[in-house]
């Protein structure tokens, strides 16, 4: 299946010897976690002449309104089907610290985000945040 995702802008086109040319671009996906704080997962792909993708790169960050708030992305896993969605699951750590009355007190999460995005129809996002929990007070 061949397309071009309809929300992105390629950041390279190359002409490759015979066919049409390879598109590289970048996802970017979104989910808010809590008032103001958003989980992010970046996908860096590139398309061969046929418009068979493939993951370059992955990641994931947190943005919004962080203050005390941590996050580490240790590993991803993504997996592309026929239609070109791509799958993923990326694993990081999230810390919260709160400093109240100087006794900080912090919060330790395994976190696991999920989803699927189709940059042929434009559908899809982080579908799930599964966090495991391991408090600690200091």
């Amino acid at each position: 299946m061949s397309c071009l995702p309809p929300m992105l802008k390629p950041s390279n086109r190359s002409k490759g010897g015979g066919g049409g040319g390879s598109v590289a671009g970048t996802i970017c996906l979104s989910k808010e976690a809590f008032a103001g704080t958003y989980y992010n997962v970046r996908l860096v792909y590139e398309t061969d002449e046929y418009g068979r993708l493939r993951i370059k790169e992955s990641s994931s960050y947190i943005s919004g309104l962080t203050y005390g708030w941590e996050y580490t992305h240790h590993t991803s896993y993504t997996r592309i089907s026929a239609d070109n969605t791509v799958s993923f699951e990326v694993d990081g750590t999230t810390s919260i610290n709160v400093d109240i009355g100087g006794i900080g007190t912090v919060s330790t999460r395994s976190t696991l985000l999920k989803g699927s995005y189709n940059p042929c129809t434009g559908r899809g996002g982080i579908e799930k945040i599964l966090e495991s929990y391991q408090d600690n007070q200091n």
